[in-house]
């Protein structure tokens, strides 16, 4: 029989425990389980893509992107469905570009689903943070989940180049609400006042 100390014990000990073993968001967002939920989508033919173990950010792995012609391309994403509909969230990432072409495309893509699984909006999310260290650069980017969307997916969008991109120790953070991004007049946070479209003009 337990004794009745340890009953209260375990009672209150549990709602910690079960905080401390909350599933993350993205299950393998930074690649330390290799591509474990990472998928492709492509228009066309795909290009290739890899888990290297040799050449990340910080001693990490990266992905690796191999775009061998411009007329190819390839979307490598994730998902999920614990992102909360109205909740601002910051995306984090390490990259690095090798024999690019002198024009080319590599965008951070977001998708947003419903519950039927129905298409809401797909968005190039444009970095508000960019700062070079060696060969990498890291870049951080915000987003806003639409009050219907029940799924997120997020990609490495690469297309109309030739080169390899490479992305690392990729995070992703909740912003509270209520609680300033961005510090600079000079930068626009499009999540935290919502501007009509002739404010966000005038903005621009």
């Amino acid at each position: 029989m337990i004794p009745s100390r340890w009953i209260v014990l375990l009672v209150s000990v549990c709602p910690l425990l079960c905080l401390s073993a909350e599933e993350p968001i993205f299950t393998n967002l930074d690649f330390s389980n290799g591509l474990d939920g990472w998928g492709a989508w492509s228009g066309t033919k795909a290009h290739r893509w890899v888990l290297d173990k040799e050449v990340g950010h910080g001693g990490k792995s990266s992905l690796r992107i191999e775009a061998d012609s411009r007329k190819n391309n390839v979307m490598v994403l994730t998902t999920t469905t614990r992102m909360k509909p109205g909740q601002r969230y910051g995306f984090e990432m390490w990259g690095r570009f090798e024999k690019m072409s002198l024009r080319f495309r590599s965008d951070f893509r977001v998708i947003f689903r419903d519950a039927d699984g129905k298409w809401i909006t797909g968005i190039d999310l444009n970095p508000h943070f960019r700062k070079p260290e060696g060969d990498w650069f890291q870049t951080r980017y915000r987003m806003l989940v639409p009050d219907n969307a029940a799924s997120t997916t997020v990609g490495i969008w690469v297309r109309e180049t030739k080169g390899i991109v490479r992305v690392s120790g990729m995070s992703l953070s909740l912003i509270p609400a209520g609680q300033r991004s961005l510090d600079s007049m000079y930068l626009y946070d499009p999540f935290q006042v919502k501007l009509g479209p002739v404010p966000l003009q005038n903005f621009r």
